[in-house]
Formats: C-alpha cells, structure tokens, sequence
C-alpha cells in the first residue's frame, strides 16, 4: 500500500527531525517524498525503481540488495588550525551483489538532469576511488548537453 503524506505528517507520525526536510516551499527537485510500509522514499521514482530491484533479485540477477547505505568516502582530520574537518559521507539508494558481472553495485537514482550536481560527482568520485570493488550506476536521469569548448556560445555536443 503507498501511502502520500506531506512534509508535516511525515515529522508528525514518525517523529523525523526537522531538520531533515526543507522547510516551507516545493521541494528542490520538484520530488514528493511517500511512505510505503514505514519507510520514507525520497521520491516516487526512487520507489519504482526499488520494486524493480526487488523483482531482479527474486528472478536471481541481483543479491543482497539493501537501500539507504552510507559509505565513507573521505574521512574526517584536523586541519593546520587544529578544526574538525567532518568526513564525507555518500548515502547510495541502492547497493546490491550482480549475479551477472559478479561485482557489487551503488546505484543512484536521479529524477532529471539537474539532480546531477557538482557535489554530486565529487562523491561519485570520492566512492570510486575509495570503493574501486564495486561499480557505481546512475538510474533515470538523461545526459545533459556538454560544450565541445569552454567559449560562450560554443555548439553543444
């Protein structure tokens, strides 16, 4: 059963922080968060794509699939002052064993073009070279035209 709820139901019902959600407004990238059997998705999409995970792993392609896992891509130190540097942490939607390539797999889900931010793929990096066993997968978002040359105006590719 899926189940929409705003923002304040979500906080209300199961106790979340605040300070997870935005306050106020639409959501950055025009997403609506659903509750489904007590877990939170970050969007219908993310969902989808869960249950055709769960249906790859029930025909065999996919193993020990599991959603929400925090990998530690660069870890915390102090810097020349003596500051806390905090460590950086990527959450991959997806992380799961391919029965096919044989290798372990983080995978993303992204819902437009735009949800590929900068910090994005320095994460992305970060977890490759710190996780060079397992590929990393980007889902549901399409390629957005590049500049063949850094000048203003240039054709795109």
């Amino acid at each position: 059963m899926t189940e929409e709820m705003d923002v304040a139901e979500l906080r209300g019902r199961h106790g979340v922080p605040s300070s997870r959600f935005k306050q106020g407004g639409r959501p950055k990238y025009l997403n609506r968060k659903l509750l489904v059997e007590g877990e939170v998705w970050h969007s219908e999409g993310e969902y989808k794509r869960w249950c055709d995970l769960v249906i790859e792993q029930r025909a065999g392609n996919i193993s020990s699939l599991r959603h929400a896992v925090p990998f530690v891509v660069f870890d915390g130190f102090r810097d020349r002052k003596g500051k806390w540097q905090r460590k950086i942490v990527y959450i991959a939607d997806y992380y799961y064993f391919d029965e096919v390539t044989h290798e372990w797999v983080a995978e993303d889900h992204k819902g437009g073009v735009g949800a590929i931010t900068a910090a994005f793929k320095i994460k992305q990096k970060l977890f490759l070279w710190r996780y060079p066993e397992s590929d990393f997968r980007i889902h549901g978002a399409e390629e957005r035209p590049r500049r063949v040359s850094g000048k203003k105006g240039a054709h795109f590719g």
